[in-house]
């Protein structure tokens, strides 16, 4: 009789062990509860955007450094010795393409007035054109694009286009001016070139 009632005991008490292993843990009257708390650290800061990183990668290349300077802003002398700001972004204010027109006018009423077609002359002066567009180009920070009037041979004029950066625009030469300019200013609008119209 002794033997069944100590057997029974260790049935119960198994029992009551069984029921506590499963009770959640978070309900345990001997386990406190902690509720989530909210995190006090910062987020990381993304890192800042540096001006010119084309590529995103945080650091500035040498080719990015040189297109970052070319198309920043800077200083431009005009004939009276003052100096204005352009921004190659924008268009050219009008007074400083008249500067540009003036300073690059002597090579037109050269093209106009000769008469000697042999290789040499007409490429040093096409060589004379080609250092003024570049050097209008650098001066401004942007392309340039000459449209000229030449000699056609026969007795007539001929209007042509000179770019600063390439060999040529492929616009074929031809005598109507006014043809000829809305075709450059055309070609120009969609490549940042600003026309300079000589002549």
């Amino acid at each position: 009789m002794e033997a069944k009632k100590v057997v029974a005991g260790v049935i119960a008490l198994g029992l009551v062990l069984g029921l506590t292993a499963c009770v959640p843990g978070g309900a345990r009257g001997d386990e406190p509860t902690d509720p989530e708390q909210p995190s006090t650290s910062s987020p990381s800061e993304l890192p800042a955007t540096i001006e010119g990183d084309t590529n995103g990668d945080g650091v500035l290349s040498e080719f990015e450094k040189q297109v970052l300077a070319q198309n920043a802003p800077r200083d431009f002398t005009m004939t009276d010795g003052t100096t204005v700001q352009v921004d190659p972004e924008v268009p050219l204010p009008p007074a400083v393409k008249d500067v540009l027109t003036q300073q690059a006018q002597p090579i037109a009423d050269q093209y106009k007035t000769n008469t000697d077609f042999s290789p040499e002359s007409v490429g040093a002066l096409h060589a004379r054109t080609r250092e003024t567009v570049e050097a209008q180009s650098e001066a401004i920070g942007k392309p340039v694009v000459f449209v000229l009037p030449s000699p056609n041979g026969a007795g007539g004029i001929q209007w042509f286009a000179v770019p600063s950066a390439l060999k040529a625009t492929g616009i074929i030469a031809e005598s109507n001016r006014e043809s000829m300019v809305d075709k450059v200013e055309s070609w120009a609008e969609h490549r940042g070139y600003e026309v300079i119209v000589l002549g």
